[in-house]
């Protein structure tokens, strides 16, 4: 180990600097993918750092789940590529000297966008998990934060259920109007499912009053987001953003300044849709082993009951 580091880290970060030097140039498949060699070299180092202070990560303890995430992470974007084909808020374009034209690789379409889209998932975990590492060991406030513990009634519950459901429903009617609610809808519709069920939830850490988990997300959304825009402006092979006035205004990269809160509702709703397909029958058989993220579980075998609502006493006739 180079500075605590295990190799894969001071690797990946080589790697990133001669990618960079030969993007910067246009030498290919560098300048092309370079959003590709960036994000794998990012996942590689970060791990590295969380081993450095944790003493075990992702890739170094549990590789197995890394390699369940990749398929996962891809078939998670597909989703919102999905609803993206009625919303067409962005779209990809290789740029070349002449200018932007079509992706033009039919051949190795679904191979490069699998490498590409395999990265969201264990970008925004790892994301988190160093997060988590530096709050915890400053003891900052993001890790000491803390609200009123309350009860997950059935009412709530269907309430949640509503908001999913019409932040799932409402883009795909008012796409020019209510586009922005469709990167909300998955955790509503879905972290509820996961509390129930006992799965990892956000809502079940804030029920007991640990609101900690719920911003440190939000907090990796953020960074993710800023690197996605960043990594994605300088490729050569790129998405282009179509969103409706005002939205499109006010640029940093490819992104509306506006567009950049989205990364943090993404964020909650890739840690409730990969705990739920984690949860689902043929995948939970390759998951051997307990989400290395379910940071706020309680005792193995034990599900989430809903409090019932009191009812009200009936008046004596």
């Amino acid at each position: 180990m180079l500075f605590g580091l295990r190799w894969y880290g001071p690797t990946a970060l080589a790697v990133f600097l001669v990618a960079t030097l030969l993007m910067v140039f246009g030498v290919d498949p560098f300048y092309s993918h370079y959003y590709d060699f960036a994000w794998y070299c990012y996942i590689a180092f970060m791990d590295s750092l969380v081993y450095r202070f944790r003493g075990r990560s992702l890739l170094s303890n549990r590789f197995g789940e890394f390699l369940l995430m990749l398929p996962l992470s891809w078939f998670v974007w597909e989703i919102f590529e999905g609803f993206n084909l009625r919303l067409e808020n962005w779209h990809y374009v290789k740029i070349t000297p002449e200018g932007p034209i079509p992706y033009p690789y039919e051949h190795w379409k679904l191979p490069l966008y699998f490498i590409a889209f395999a990265t969201v998932l264990p970008a925004n975990f790892i994301t988190l998990e160093m997060v988590r590492v530096w709050s915890r060991r400053s003891n900052n406030w993001l890790h000491r934060v803390s609200i009123r513990p309350w009860q997950m009634t059935q009412t709530k519950f269907d309430l949640f259920i509503l908001i999913g459901l019409l932040c799932l429903s409402l883009p795909m009617m008012f796409p020019q109007q209510a586009f922005p609610l469709i990167w909300l809808a998955f955790f509503f519709l879905l972290d509820p499912i996961n509390f129930r069920a006992g799965r990892p939830s956000l809502l079940h850490a804030m029920s007991k009053g640990r609101l900690s988990l719920f911003l440190q997300i939000l907090v990796a959304g953020m960074i993710c987001g800023c690197f996605w825009e960043f990594w994605n402006f300088w490729a050569g092979i790129k998405w282009v953003y179509t969103v409706p006035a005002p939205f499109d205004k006010m640029k940093i990269f490819e992104m509306p300044c506006l567009g950049f809160l989205g990364f943090p509702a993404f964020a909650l709703a890739c840690y409730a849709l990969y705990h739920f397909l984690r949860g689902l029958p043929g995948i939970r058989l390759l998951a051997t082993e307990r989400s290395m993220f379910a940071y706020e579980l309680p005792e193995p075998g034990a599900t989430m009951a809903l409090i019932p609502q009191p009812r009200r006493p009936t008046s004596a006739k």
